[in-house]
């Protein structure tokens, strides 16, 4: 269908050409679909009995999900081809369903659900529209046939959903990931400077080598190692005072938040894995209406816990040493634990800027 603009003298303004929309087209990332004509009620009622008083209708349901949004075709009733109201909107539909929000108000929801008589009208079916045509009428049958329109595509939009959640889900997960490993890097290198100007004095006097020595790291090694630091120390008194560059950050100490088995975490060589499948994790993560992770003080307070007893016992292994008692271990833990979570809480707007960016632009 064309449609042209003219102005009075006859000059086109604009010309717009309608055409059908493809639900199939593969730039929609669809992944999955609900494409069928079906005819309710049946012949047969409940009790094998035909239901009196109502006319049967048919039912084209057009729906599917794809990876991203589409402006203007979120799922919508029609009645005879004409537009009612979207799914979502229609109080009279959603006081049955339990997924007003995660399933028919979501954008990645797209399509439409067409009622007519077999004879194509509405009049003595279950859903009638009313004379301004956004809601239906209260018929005798309308509640068990929402119910079957329920049944028929609820469980199957929403098992869909959860995929494409997903992938949205692990892009967010990407940004907290690199803001983690940031901020993990940045309290490496307070520890670093602390250590290298003799800042963990404290810590370390109440250290001891573990039971057995940690390989390489045995009891002569470390006497020789605080000899030669002793010497190297004299030596930088008697010399001119100049800048000290600083130490180096840990190299590969990473944050990865993962899909895994149910294990709370895990240092495997310099990364820390965190499962956010695990329990608390899930417990403690908020989501919107449309299913989406937000992210807050609880979710940062928690990982800071994880990533600070992982970080501090790795720093153990590394200095070859370990606490000469549980308090001055929990210590340790605290004051790593509190410079980390004040990091995080500090780049929550940053991360929640970020995670909007990526909403709209998986929204265009």
């Amino acid at each position: 269908v064309n449609v042209t603009e003219e102005a009075a003298d006859g000059q086109i303004i604009s010309f717009h050409r309608c055409e059908p929309f493809d639900y199939g087209k593969d730039s929609l990332g669809v992944i999955a679909a609900i494409d069928q004509s079906v005819v309710w009620p049946e012949l047969e009622g409940d009790n094998g009995m035909k239901l009196s008083n109502v006319a049967p209708q048919k039912v084209n349901i057009r729906l599917c999900v794809s990876s991203q949004p589409v402006h203007g075709r979120i799922a919508r009733f029609f009645v005879n081809g004409r537009r009612i109201k979207e799914v979502a909107g229609t109080r009279s539909f959603t006081a049955y369903s339990k997924r007003r929000w995660t399933v028919w108000a979501h954008p990645n929801v797209l399509g439409f659900i067409d009622i007519s008589n077999e004879e194509g009208s509405a009049q003595g079916g279950a859903l009638q529209p009313v004379i301004t045509r956004d809601e239906f009428k209260r018929t005798r049958y309308r509640k068990r046939m929402f119910e079957y329109l329920i049944e028929l595509c609820e469980q199957k939009l929403e098992k869909a959903l959860s995929t494409a959640n997903k992938a949205q889900s692990d892009n967010k997960l990407v940004v907290l990931e690199d803001i983690l490993t940031n901020v993990l890097s940045t309290v490496s290198r307070e520890d670093n400077r602390r250590r290298a100007k003799g800042g963990d004095s404290a810590m370390l006097d109440s250290l001891e080598p573990p039971e057995g020595g940690l390989g390489i790291y045995n009891h002569t090694h470390l006497t020789k190692a605080a000899e030669t630091a002793s010497r190297k120390r004299s030596k930088e008194k008697k010399a001119v005072p100049r800048k000290t560059k600083s130490p180096a950050v840990d190299q590969g100490f990473n944050v990865r938040l993962i899909r895994g088995d149910g294990k709370r975490s895990e240092l495997i060589g310099n990364t820390i894995y965190v499962d956010i499948e695990h329990e608390d994790f899930k417990n403690r993560m908020k989501k919107n209406r449309m299913g989406h992770e937000r992210f807050d003080d609880r979710i940062c307070g928690y990982l800071a816990t994880i990533i600070a007893a992982h970080y501090q016992d790795r720093r153990y292994v590394e200095h070859g040493y370990q606490p000469s008692d549980s308090n001055q271990a929990f210590q340790d833990m605290i004051d790593v634990y509190v410079r980390l979570e004040a990091k995080i809480r500090s780049e929550l707007p940053s991360l929640l800027k970020q995670i909007e960016a990526l909403e709209a632009a998986s929204a265009e």
